[in-house]
């Protein structure tokens, strides 16, 4: 018997939702990134790769800027969005944003709300996803 596309993409995003040890996004994250201007680099553990937006950090990330980079992140447990400017690295913690290396500008720009969790995701998604009508 074979499956629709949409249906097993639909079981497994159930799925996913069902045990949110599936993914790291599910609640281990302490913000999201909300702008990315230049090539920021984003090190988690021993991989490096670029920063993209609305992606979700976790704490002990270190973010890599150059001199033209800016990058906005919402940290959620604070309620703040900060922007950091220039050349330098920062460090993500549960506290707060911290200057590694380097001199790059933290400024504190206003307030954000927490995102939706997993489950709230997940049910906007599959409700988004309609079957398709036969002529």
């Amino acid at each position: 018997m074979k499956f629709p596309l949409a249906i097993i993409a639909a079981v497994i995003g159930l799925l996913t939702v069902a045990n949110p040890g599936v993914s790291r996004a599910a609640g281990s994250d302490v913000g999201f990134v909300s702008l990315v201007r230049g090539k920021p680099v984003l090190q988690e553990g021993t991989s490096q790769r670029g920063l993209k937006l609305m992606q979700g950090l976790a704490p002990g990330s270190v973010l890599t800027l150059d001199v033209a980079d800016a990058v906005g992140f919402c940290h959620e447990p604070a309620a703040t969005s900060y922007r950091l400017e220039g050349a330098g690295s920062v460090r993500i913690d549960r506290e707060g944003i911290k200057a590694e290396t380097g001199a790059p500008k933290i400024l504190t720009v206003g307030r954000c709300s927490t995102t939706a969790n997993s489950s709230e995701t997940g049910g906007v998604l599959l409700r988004a996803v309609k079957p398709s009508r036969t002529p």
